[in-house]
């Protein structure tokens, strides 16, 4: 007799925020509070009129200014997110891409 296997499939990893749909093509536009750099990401803490509190998107990496405006396009909402390069959690934020 031979060793016996688990018939079982491996467990996926536990990813690292939870989806959340986003509307369809929402738009946002804010002044930028605060900027987190990655390799691959923008990470923007947005002061908004659409919510009492601040709105933190990541688009792809560019440059910005602090205290400049910008309109982002929003692709999907996450919650609980864990930015292991900005060593930080998100409670929630919004990743998108910024229009000119």
């Amino acid at each position: 007799m031979g060793e016996q296997t688990s018939q079982h499939p491996p467990t996926p990893a536990i990813p690292s925020g939870i989806p959340v749909p986003a509307p369809e093509r929402k738009e946002l536009h804010g002044v930028i509070a605060e900027i987190i750099y990655v390799r691959d990401y923008t990470y923007l803490r947005l002061k908004t009129d659409e919510k009492p509190s601040d709105t933190w998107v990541a688009i792809p990496r560019e440059e910005l200014a602090e205290g400049q405006h910008i309109r982002i396009v929003e692709e999907m909402r996450m919650t609980h997110f864990v930015g292991r390069e900005a060593g930080r959690t998100f409670d929630e934020i919004v990743f998108g891409t910024r229009m000119p």
